[in-house]
């Protein structure tokens, strides 16, 4: 793979970056499809080449005394040639994602996080996704001094995590979805033990 990016961050507090990619002969996924028995095989194979060009940024404020906001997403625009069985493909188009986090301070020892996940639509070879987004929530309690994190949440609070994916190529067309058990609670507890101190030599 050969990459070029260039990138710029202010403080802790922005950053952005613009990146080429481009792979000769890569390993990517690809469906055929036979007629005559109403099959449809998925498959691997190398293609001629891809590229990729993405726009990263992230961004975080505190809004207000007690409420943190942080951004980070990208947009892609991809390209891929290759062949299948064959016949020959060029594809191309626009891929995003973008992540969302609210960090809100209830009490002393007491937070609160929202956060949402977003992909937008993409190609990847000859198979196109769909939009998919998810949203979260969870609390953490800071006990026993700050030395125990108990965090309690929930994942993809709407069920809203499903993938749909398409393919148009010669005589395929076809969808597909797929749901996974993303939609959770979760219970985790961390304990610091000891302290642990830098200095400004970095010993």
């Amino acid at each position: 793979a050969n990459k070029g990016e260039l990138s710029y961050s202010h403080k802790s507090v922005f950053s952005t970056s613009v990146s080429y990619v481009f792979i000769e002969q890569p390993m990517l996924g690809f469906t055929s499809q036979i007629d005559t028995v109403k099959l449809t095989i998925e498959r691997v194979k190398n293609m001629k080449y891809s590229s990729t060009i993405e726009w990263s940024v992230f961004y975080q404020k505190t809004v207000l005394k007690k409420w943190d906001v942080s951004i980070n997403g990208s947009v892609q625009y991809l390209k891929f040639e290759g062949d299948i069985d064959g016949a020959i493909f060029k594809t191309k188009g626009f891929g995003s994602s973008g992540n969302l986090t609210n960090t809100v301070l209830l009490g002393k020892y007491t937070k609160l996080e929202l956060s949402g996940i977003f992909y937008g639509p993409q190609v990847y070879s000859i198979i196109h996704r769909k939009i998919n987004w998810g949203a979260q929530v969870a609390v953490k309690f800071s006990l026993l001094k700050e030395k125990l994190d108990l965090t309690l949440g929930i994942d993809d609070v709407f069920r809203s995590q499903k993938w749909i994916t398409s393919a148009r190529f010669e005589t395929q067309h076809w969808d597909y979805s797929r749901r996974s058990d993303t939609q959770r609670a979760r219970i985790a507890l961390n304990y610091k033990f000891g302290k642990i101190k830098i200095d400004g030599s970095g010993k």
